[in-house]
């Protein structure tokens, strides 16, 4: 997959591709079927499919002193999008100059003289342009000016009727149930930094991301890019006051899996088995991490993984 930074360095042969448009903080399940979509509709026209987003996240750009908020950062993100067949993502810079564009200069720069799209898929809640002025019926117009296509996908939900959303995700995370948030996602929800040497912390890229609850929980650990995931027990505690996102995860293995000191690893969370204070009858820290080593063993063993969409049995793959 290219990823390209600025619409006129687009590539000749990318012309008329199909764009999926989107943030796609997360790129959970509504997002994979946004991108499928304009998939589905690049090979019946034997074309390249293209998403485009923005980075940063918007949000960081107005509101820049508010808690992490993204739940994957770019190179995650990136990593996900090429795994759902993507031919080319456009990772435009956004700053103040691109959020003041009206709709109308938003299609015609970016859309139209830039990418040079044949057809556009985005969410049926797409809002774009200045003060988010432009909408769904703004981007038909441009296209029928224009001359491309445009496609607004209803809102996927899941078997339960909740709404694929990253906001839903980050509730989850936040209220220690990652389970649940994986269900919106399709994937387990990970974490992604490198451990120091020998002390048990992963330190978090400066732009990540927004921590899961503190507490114990069952985890599956990589080395980061490499597959071959190994069960674990962590004890994720989050550390105030550093320069950057950063957590600290006692790992105790419980399979044979890769040396992380000092590795880039990636960590994903199965599910919370409790508080990190959570009273045991015997408080002796190796029976504390027993009984804790006991319970992810329980949640792990029926698990079944690859190392390109790590998920369970009861997760499917991408959307495709």
């Amino acid at each position: 997959m290219r990823i390209i930074r600025h619409v006129r360095t687009t590539p000749q042969d990318l012309k008329r591709a199909v764009v999926a448009i989107g943030n796609f903080d997360g790129v959970h399940r509504g997002h994979q079927g946004i991108i499928g979509k304009a998939r589905q509709l690049a090979e019946a026209s034997d074309c390249h499919t293209a998403v485009l987003t923005f980075e940063p996240h918007p949000r960081s750009v107005f509101q820049p002193d508010n808690p992490p908020f993204r739940l994957t950062p770019f190179r995650v993100k990136a990593r996900l999008i090429q795994s759902l067949g993507v031919d080319a993502l456009f990772a435009l810079p956004f700053n103040r100059a691109l959020s003041s564009l009206e709709p109308d200069a938003f299609i015609e720069k970016v859309l139209v003289d830039g990418i040079r799209c044949g057809h556009v898929v985005v969410g049926d809640n797409f809002r774009f342009g200045r003060k988010r002025a432009g909408n769904i019926e703004t981007l038909k117009a441009g296209g029928d000016k224009h001359g491309f296509g445009v496609t607004a996908l209803t809102r996927m939900k899941s078997l339960g009727a909740e709404a694929y959303s990253s906001t839903g995700v980050r509730s989850y995370l936040s209220g220690g149930a990652p389970a649940q948030a994986a269900m919106l996602l399709g994937r387990y929800y990970e974490v992604v930094g490198r451990v120091h040497h020998n002390d048990g912390v992963l330190t978090l890229a400066p732009e990540a991301i927004n921590l899961p609850a503190q507490g114990v929980y069952a985890v599956r650990v990589t080395v980061d890019e490499t597959g071959g995931w190994a069960g674990a027990m962590a004890e994720l505690l989050h550390i105030q006051g550093t320069p950057h996102p950063t957590c600290r995860f006692s790992i105790l293995p419980i399979e044979q899996g890769p040396d992380i000191a000092g590795q880039a690893v990636r960590i994903a969370m199965i599910e919370r088995l409790g508080n990190l204070s959570e009273a045991i009858p015997d408080q002796s820290l190796n029976h504390r991490l027993s009984v804790h080593r006991d319970a992810a063993m329980g949640v792990l063993t029926s698990e079944d993984w690859t190392s390109s969409w790590p998920a369970s049995p009861i997760l499917a793959g991408p959307h495709t």
